[in-house]
């Protein structure tokens, strides 16, 4: 008997699809719980970006994050 894979809707599918290649997405889920109370706290932007480089090890630019927030990436 074979299993059946279950459709996604169209719109989880194309959640997924542009988180994908999201450099931020694909950060730990504590680091980007950081950035988000980062935002909140109104910590700057050059700021978190430099943490994501020299703390955490990332490659994230600034245009990553602007892109990240602008799509959404964060809403389910």
């Amino acid at each position: 008997m074979s299993k059946t894979k279950e459709t996604r809707s169209l719109y989880d599918y194309m959640h997924a699809k542009r988180r994908a290649d999201c450099p931020v997405c694909q950060l730990p889920d504590d680091v980007r719980e950081q950035l988000r109370g980062a935002k909140k706290r109104k910590i700057p932007r050059a700021d978190q970006v430099e943490w994501l480089n020299v703390e955490v090890g990332s490659n994230v630019t600034s245009a990553h994050l602007d892109a990240h927030y602008s799509g959404r990436h964060d809403t389910p």
